[in-house]
């Protein structure tokens, strides 16, 4: 079922495409798209209409040097948190372990930044093909915890082990975008 609802999706997306660019659009046909001084503002979007990605960051400026030459600079920030309570229950030979509580929560957050310079291969075409490289610059940290139980037996017997751990990772990448 998800498969045909991607491929109606799809379909859609292509007729609006299709129908968009037979009307006219903000921009006069003898403008330069590509002209020096000109800012745009580059972001993905993606299902439901929420933002990703475009070409390593979520939100990107782009200033145009040249007809032939750019910077973009882009970031992205990123965060979660969840909390988890529930309780435990077992039997031992069908008599009542009795109840624990289990806890956990984790907590992680990150930023991605990026710079490329693009060269124009084409600018005056109808279509801007480019190519481009640049720094790329993480950082990401997170930290998790758990009081959690197990049930043991020995013997016929039933006991709850506890187990407590806490987790935490600091990462830092530096790379080429390309």
């Amino acid at each position: 079922m998800n498969q045909y609802k991607n491929k109606i999706w799809l379909i859609i997306m292509f007729i609006v495409y299709v129908s968009l660019s037979c009307y006219p659009q903000s921009q006069s046909p003898d403008s330069v798209s590509l002209k020096e001084g000109s800012w745009a503002l580059q972001f993905g979007i993606d299902r439901d209409f929420t933002l990703t990605t475009f070409q390593g960051s979520t939100i990107g400026a782009k200033y145009q040097l040249s007809e032939k030459h750019a910077i973009r600079g882009g970031f992205t920030i990123s965060g979660t948190t969840n909390d988890l309570s529930n309780s435990l229950s077992g039997t031992v030979g069908g008599v009542d372990a009795g109840t624990v509580p289990e806890n956990s929560s984790g907590k992680s957050a990150g930023v991605n930044l990026i710079l490329q310079y693009l060269w124009y291969l084409n600018p005056e075409g109808p279509i801007h093909f480019y190519s481009g490289f640049g720094p790329s610059v993480s950082y990401t940290y997170s930290n998790s915890s758990a009081d959690d139980y197990n049930l043991s037996t020995s013997g016929g017997q039933g006991y709850w082990v506890r187990y407590q751990y806490e987790y935490k990772n600091t990462q830092w990448a530096i790379g080429v975008a390309a």
